[in-house]
């Protein structure tokens, strides 16, 4: 049998999962945010930078990107057994906020309890 067998069904199942992996890299980024762990939550935003980037503007993703390394490779100078410096982790809680604002702007929400169970118990999608 030639072409794509993909069902809807499927389709729901990949987009849910897509949505599951989205939750889990931000609850990353949350609990490293907690623990003040900045190269666990550098590594998180770049993972979600990574699965949100078909969402953005190519001029904003062009901008993050450079943004994303120069956090990256601002690891070692910000970051010491004594803490975080402030303004660095003001700007990884920005880059954060950005990111969570491409999320919403896309639509890519997981619904709220009460919308899932209407959706999982009613059959539709």
């Amino acid at each position: 049998m030639e072409g794509s067998n993909i069902t809807p069904q499927a389709q729901f199942n990949s987009a849910f999962v897509f949505l599951n992996r989205l939750e889990y890299l931000f609850s990353e980024c949350a609990e490293s945010r907690y623990n003040i762990d900045a190269f666990k939550w550098v590594e998180s935003l770049a993972c979600l930078f990574a699965e949100l980037c078909n969402y953005m503007r190519v001029d904003d993703k062009d901008k993050r990107l450079v943004e994303l390394w120069s956090l990256k490779d601002g690891l070692k100078s910000n970051v010491s057994k004594r803490g975080m410096n402030s303004v660095y982790y003001k700007s990884l809680f920005e880059f954060e906020l950005w990111l969570r604002k491409v999320k919403n702007d896309a639509g890519l929400e997981m619904p709220v309890k009460d919308d899932a169970s209407s959706v999982l118990f009613k059959g539709g999608y």
